[in-house]
């Protein structure tokens, strides 16, 4: 079989290709369809969401301390 970067064939114990391991980065939009049709989703789901969202801990510590700083100067 032809190698193709992104893409790996796993054999079974005789030597036939039982598995293939696709990069999704590389070529998730062209096996959305399939995907979509035997049931498996990509679309991001509430908690991939709300996880971009998330403010970093450093960035949350950064806008704590400014809130406190508001509150003494009142």
């Amino acid at each position: 079989m032809a190698t193709i970067q992104g893409i790996q064939f796993e054999n079974d114990a005789n030597g036939n290709p039982q598995f293939v391991k696709i990069d999704l980065e590389k070529y998730g939009t062209q096996l959305r369809p399939f995907l979509k049709k035997v049931g498996v989703e990509l679309e991001k789901d509430a908690f991939d969401l709300e996880l971009e969202n998330a403010v970093a801990s450093s960035k949350a510590r950064e806008i704590t301390k400014e809130k406190i700083k508001s509150w003494w100067k009142k």
